[in-house]
């Protein structure tokens, strides 16, 4: 039965089953396994109905296995990862707290909203396909998904997509995008903030943009990096810079006097410095392990390759580090740097979390698009004119059908997902007390 469970479903059969059993469960049960012929005549001589795929499709039954088709349901996939429970557990505990309900507010105090965001793609040939048929009408499908509609939205519980107008201007939390190039939009980058939560600032601490060596601040330079501070060994703050000023290129200069040593020839120090002197300084990175000396991580002349070779995972437990890229990652202020949505959320005064991974049952917008694309399917000719004419149609069906209250709904049942997670139960536990609590209440004021 191990060997069974382990198997993968796709090739977990009646025949392999069968053939397990035959070629090594009955020898070793028999005790033949040094006597490799004599087990096979005891197990050709048995009679087939022991294996029969009646008898063993009841073992498999018995067992824990049930013949299914692929469904739609609860998917789980890392969500028992130790650093995804760890986050999960802190994060719905949090989720909770602010979820409390707020009777009375004094006067210096807001109602907490949960405001929550997502994306979302609608398909042209996205349509029905399962329908009912005449004995000799056939349904024949496109190829392919065709074109797209991509949505990014904000909506908030008791007003759902919110609208309203500001400096005369009417603003709305929903953009839509027509990827592609040609006839599109084009693509979402990382400065388009809804669609990127992991997008940085082009100043943030981030090691991996760094340069491995010293380079030149140009009018083309991609990324500058801002000042920041650090504690020192002693306990003392410290301020770094990234940047250095330089009146010579002193790399060049450096590298001209070794060749010229590794060849016996004589030069002139002060030949060399005029010769790569610069007409006016200019500003560069320093290199990361210049960085890693200046915080007292890395010795003068102690050595530390700059990256990992490509493919090979970091390794926290070597001193100093695997490589200086990922020691001056783990920095605390090089870890504390908050991504571009974060930083633009907390200066405008508001709290700012982030979903755990694998966990979309936790955020109630998933079954605003499940409503919008069930809508969409059901209208669905094949047309991308059609889906463009009507996307906004499909995107407001269930508030124009229920009114607000169906956004309150799709919110309760996520918090119920968040509740059950914040008492330290894993999905499966979670998936099983939701399904109670629809079975019993089927309305706040009747229970069954």
């Amino acid at each position: 039965m191990s060997s069974t469970r382990s198997q993968d479903p796709v090739r977990r059969s009646i025949p392999a089953l069968r053939q397990h059993i035959r070629q090594e469960v009955l020898p070793e049960l028999l005790e033949l396994e040094n006597n490799v012929e004599a087990g096979a005549d005891v197990i050709s001589s048995q009679p087939e109905h022991p294996l029969s795929n009646v008898a063993l499709a009841t073992y498999l039954k018995a067992w824990g296995f049930d013949y299914k088709t692929g469904k739609d349901q609860t998917y789980f996939d890392g969500h028992e990862r130790d650093d995804v429970v760890r986050y999960r557990i802190k994060w719905a505990q949090q989720m909770m707290e602010w979820h409390k309900l707020q009777p009375s507010l004094k006067d210096n105090e807001k109602k907490m909203v949960l405001v929550t965001h997502d994306e979302s793609i609608f398909y042209s040939n996205d349509c029905k396909v399962t329908r009912w048929c005449e004995k000799n009408e056939f349904m024949i499908l496109p190829k392919g998904q065709g074109r797209s509609i991509m949505i990014s939205s904000f909506m908030c519980p008791c007003h759902g997509t919110m609208r309203g107008t500001v400096n005369g201007v009417n603003l709305i939390s929903r953009v839509i995008f027509f990827p592609g190039n040609s006839n599109g939009d084009g693509y979402w980058t990382n400065k388009d903030l809804t669609s990127n939560h992991k997008a940085f600032a082009d100043d943030a601490l981030v090691a991996s943009r760094m340069t491995s060596g010293t380079s030149e601040v140009k009018s083309s330079t991609m990324y500058r990096f801002r000042d920041t501070t650090y504690v020192d060994r002693n306990g003392i703050i410290k301020p770094q810079s990234m940047y250095t000023m330089e009146s010579m290129d002193l790399d060049a200069a450096m590298k001209e006097i070794n060749r010229r040593r590794a060849k016996g020839q004589a030069f002139n120090a002060n030949a060399l410095v005029e010769k790569y002197r610069h007409a006016q300084e200019r500003e560069k990175f320093k290199e990361i392990l210049r960085l890693l000396r200046e915080r007292g991580l890395l010795g003068r002349n102690e050595p530390l390759r700059r990256v990992c070779v490509r493919g090979t995972p970091h390794d926290p437990q070597a001193k100093p580090g695997c490589c200086a890229k990922y020691l001056l990652s783990q920095q605390p202020d090089f870890k504390a740097q908050k991504n571009m949505l974060e930083t633009q959320t907390s200066k405008a005064g508001h709290l700012f979390t982030l979903y755990p991974k694998y966990h979309c049952e936790c955020n109630w917008i998933e079954r605003h698009w499940g409503t919008a694309k069930r809508h969409a399917r059901m209208e669905c000719d094949y047309s991308f004119d059609t889906l463009k004419s009507r996307i906004e149609e499909f995107l407001d069906h269930d508030e124009a059908a229920f009114g607000h209250k169906i956004n309150r709904r799709y919110y309760y049942r996520a918090y119920r997902y968040i509740d059950a997670y914040s008492k330290g139960n894993d999905v499966l536990e979670a998936d099983d007390i939701i399904k109670k609590f629809s079975k019993e209440y089927r309305s706040h004021r009747r229970a069954v």
